[in-house]
């Protein structure tokens, strides 16, 4: 558990460090402070023994294993039906080596060097020690489970700023790019009509008929979901989740359920205060919305919950951070705001990752570090 924390800490400082440089228009120092931000996470989660993760012991290894024992591309998408951006990450890695540790090390870099260039991206507006430290605490031990939606998810994060910024082209890029990795990550297409909405004459509307039929299509999920399969648009792996779910009693974790709540309220609160000094505001609490709404589908089918995340990190990444623009502008406000906030986040990490184990990520484990072995 304390590795996690320790590693946590040391990142944010070399980010807090890059967030200087970068001010000080001292770019190359910049980089360099950003590169050691990146490389102490991602090598965490290199070192981790394949125990670790649930999804890594579900397929992950599994799937690298079967990359590298393939003579052909061909060969390996027949021994394996996933996301296909997701086997030729695989494939390609298992050309140049059989060591999963790599492996694991250069998709947490894919992970996190998105999530961090949309940090760099936003620094004007937030603190990038602020996003990434909301985005370790939420987000990091999910990144080492659930290896391909992780992947989706960071993209979908580096979109947020072509869709503030209205650039089409490029968000369809990167979201297309998530969706290869893992085809649910099509739940973040309307995020670009979303942040157009101060556009819009009706945009009130908008919101109510897109909060509602967000909630119509949860309250008929299994049902999409059959459809999905017998039509072909979904692969028949999916019919996992229905299957468990048939077994299974609600899913909905009071925990996920109490945090969301309190910063949609948070979030509700600070748009009243100070949505007339940044339009963008209303967009991020729309996107904490629909995460909300989106995390009951627990209810419904068993990891479909996961959906929210793509509007959740997002959200709550570059949200949180703007919380104290909802406050009189005094340093003593400023930090009061964000000191509540990080608490309440490394509160849910605590209870979530390490005291309930979610995802299987704590212990931390190593072979190479001889941690936890």
């Amino acid at each position: 558990m304390v590795i996690y924390l320790v590693v946590f800490a040391i990142s944010c400082l070399f980010t807090y460090l890059a967030q200087e440089m970068f001010k000080k228009q001292k770019k190359i120092s910049g980089v360099i402070f950003s590169i050691l931000a990146i490389l102490f996470p991602a090598g965490l989660a290199g070192f981790r023994a394949p125990i670790v993760g649930t999804d890594v012991q579900v397929y992950g290894e599994n799937y690298f294993n079967l990359a590298c024992a393939s003579n052909s591309f061909a060969q390996y998408q027949e021994l394996c039906t996933t996301d296909f951006f997701y086997l030729v990450l695989n494939y390609i890695i298992s050309r140049f080596t059989t060591n999963i540790n790599i492996f694991f090390f250069i998709l947490e870099l894919l992970i996190l060097t998105p999530i961090y260039i949309s940090a760099y991206q936003h620094r004007k507006e937030k603190s990038m020690v602020m996003f990434m430290a909301i985005i370790y605490l939420l987000f990091f031990n999910r990144s080492i489970n659930e290896l391909r939606q992780a992947v989706a998810i960071a993209f979908i994060v580096l979109s947020i700023k072509y869709a503030e910024d209205r650039k089409l082209i490029k968000y369809s890029i990167i979201v297309a790019i998530a969706i290869l990795f893992h085809i649910s990550a099509l739940m973040a297409i309307p995020m670009y009509v979303i942040f157009g909405t101060k556009e819009f004459k009706h945009k009130r509307l908008f919101e109510f008929v897109l909060i509602l039929g967000t909630a119509m299509i949860i309250a008929n999920l299994n049902k999409i979901i059959e459809i999905g399969i017998s039509s072909g648009i979904l692969s028949s792996r999916y019919s996992y989740y229905l299957g468990a779910f048939a077994n299974t009693a609600s899913d909905i974790s009071v925990l996920d359920l109490i945090m969301r709540a309190f910063f949609v309220i948070c979030g509700f609160l600070v748009y009243r205060k100070a949505y007339n000094k940044n339009k963008k505001i209303e967009s991020f609490l729309l996107l904490m919305i629909m995460d909300f709404i989106l995390a009951q589908s627990a209810m419904f089918a068993l990891h479909i919950d996961r959906m929210a995340l793509y509007y959740g990190i997002p959200a709550y990444a570059n949200y949180i951070p703007m919380f104290p623009k909802g406050f009189k502008q005094d340093r003593f406000n400023k930090w009061t705001v964000q000191l509540i906030s990080i608490s309440v986040l490394l509160a849910y990490w605590c209870i979530k990752f390490a005291y309930l184990g979610n995802g299987e990520t704590v212990p931390y484990i190593s072979y190479i570090l001889e941690i936890g072995v």
